[in-house]
This record gives structure tokens, sequence and C-alpha cells, in this order.
């Protein structure tokens, strides 16, 4: 038995039958006037909507309801098509009307045709949001692509240059930051950004 052998904490694929909304709470951006608290579910995937008459890709994000602390690495399945799709740490959530969850806080690992970014917004400035890094990099728009987010808090003992670190993976891109700027406690979650953005799987260990 291999006794260093990460487990699987959580892991859907989202399917047709292979996920449950019930695992999941809709959040709201605030700046936005296309919101969707639903996908449009397909055979292997779901994807954002847009609203009957409109142009505009429809916002939709959703988080799993448990908070979290400490390091945490996130792997998922997307395809960036037309939009943005992104992985989001949440350090805070308020309450709208009716019920919604809205975002106060949150930062966004945005992958798009062009780029990957790391993006926070709080919507207690005027100027909610702030971009903390890029890197150029092309991404395929027509196909899944593997994505995965490492929130690591090193201890000392683990390496000199200790402290929260961010990773970002794509194929044999790899984007390293600081990850100070995430809360202890947080929220994690997708969100479809801008566009049509598609998620096939998300998975998470700790």
């Amino acid at each position: 038995m291999n006794n260093n052998a990460q487990t699987v904490d959580y892991s859907c694929k989202f399917s047709d039958g292979g996920w449950s909304q019930t695992n999941w709470s809709f959040v709201k951006r605030p700046d936005t006037l296309f919101t969707a608290y639903c996908w449009q579910q397909e055979k292997e995937y779901i994807a954002n909507t847009k609203t009957a008459g409109s142009k505009e890709w429809n916002q939709t994000a959703m988080v799993l309801p448990k908070m979290f602390s400490g390091s945490i690495k996130i792997k998922a399945r997307l395809e960036v098509g037309t939009g943005s799709p992104a992985i989001v740490f949440v350090s805070q959530l308020k309450n709208g009307e009716n019920g919604a969850k809205l975002f106060e806080r949150h930062y966004e690992i945005v992958f798009s045709k062009n780029a990957i970014g790391v993006w926070c917004a709080d919507y207690q400035n005027k100027l909610p949001w702030k971009r903390i890094a890029q890197m150029t990099v092309a991404l395929e728009t027509d196909k899944p692509i593997d994505v995965e987010v490492w929130k690591n808090d090193m201890k000392p003992s683990q390496r000199v240059d200790y402290g929260k670190q961010l990773e970002i993976k794509v194929r044999n891109n790899n984007l390293k930051i600081s990850g100070e700027m995430i809360a202890e406690e947080y929220y994690i979650g997708i969100n479809s950004g801008e566009g049509l953005s598609k998620f096939f799987d998300f998975s998470y260990k700790q």
C-alpha cells in the first residue's frame, strides 16, 4: 500500500446524470446583468446559456457549499469556446435578493484562447477588478483541456522560500505566483465567464 497516495475528496463528471446540482450553490456576480442560475445540460458537459432574444451569454457560477482551509489541488476539464471559463476561490459571499448568493470578494483563474489570468474582484471597492497575474498562451477553443490549480500552503520544513503559493498548470504551461491573497478560509467552484464556456468534470484533493 502506498501511504503517500492522495485520495480524491470530491470528484464529479458534469455529464447527464453524472452529477447533482444539490451538491452545489449558485452564485451571482453583482456587476453583470446577464445571469442564469442553471446550466444547459448536454450529454457529456454543462454550458452556460443565452436568455431568449438576447445576444449575450449568461454568466453562471457555482461553488461547493463547504468552506475550505489550507492546501488544495483542483483539477477540471473544460472547453474555452468563445468564453473564459474559470476556477474560483471565494473569500466572502453575501445574501442577495430572493435568497441568491452574491460574490463579495473572490479570485478567478481564467482560461481564455490567448492567456491564463488570475484576477481579484472585491465588490466593496468602486473599481472591483484587479489583475494579479497573466501568462500569454494559446489554448484550444474547440476541444476539452485539462487544467490544474494548486493552492499550496508550504511549511518551513518543506522548502526555504515557504509561504502560500498558487500554481496553475495547463499542458506544459506553468504559472506560479504567491497565494497570500487568498483568505485562510474559502469556497471553491467554477464560473462560465464571458461567452460560451463548457465544463466536463471537476475534482479536488486535500
